[in-house]
């Protein structure tokens, strides 16, 4: 249990942590999340944590998910959404731009059928 110390100051752990309130409260949330790496969607362009997106990579000249994020190679990030993958199959040469490497609008179709199992 927190305990109020000296000028202000919470004690958790026998470490004196100065209690925050107001904007000092938010700029310091603000930092935290800004620690967690964060990617843009190539389909809404929000930037959100890398953890919520789907990365993309280029194997073997095919748009595969790399779930796992352990492919090598420069990655496509993607919200979740089927909406967000269509909207960047609207964008002209968007997965080809953030890839670097020329990928075919066929491809991605065919990714949304392979992770959501819906056609366009």
């Amino acid at each position: 249990m927190p305990l109020l110390g000296v000028a202000g100051c919470v004690v958790t752990d026998n470490f004196p942590v100065r209690a925050q309130e107001g904007a000092a409260a938010d700029e310091l949330r603000q930092t935290e999340s800004s620690k967690r790496p964060q990617r843009t969607c190539v389909g809404c362009r929000a930037k959100k944590d890398k953890a919520g997106l789907l990365r993309l990579v280029m194997q073997d000249g095919a748009l595969v998910p790399d779930v796992g994020g352990v492919l090598h190679g420069r990655g496509a990030y993607l919200c979740r959404s089927e909406a967000c993958l269509k909207e960047a199959l609207k964008k002209r040469d968007v997965f080809s731009r953030a890839l670097r490497s020329k990928v075919s609008a066929p491809d991605a179709g065919e990714l949304l059928i392979e992770l959501t199992g819906c056609r366009l």
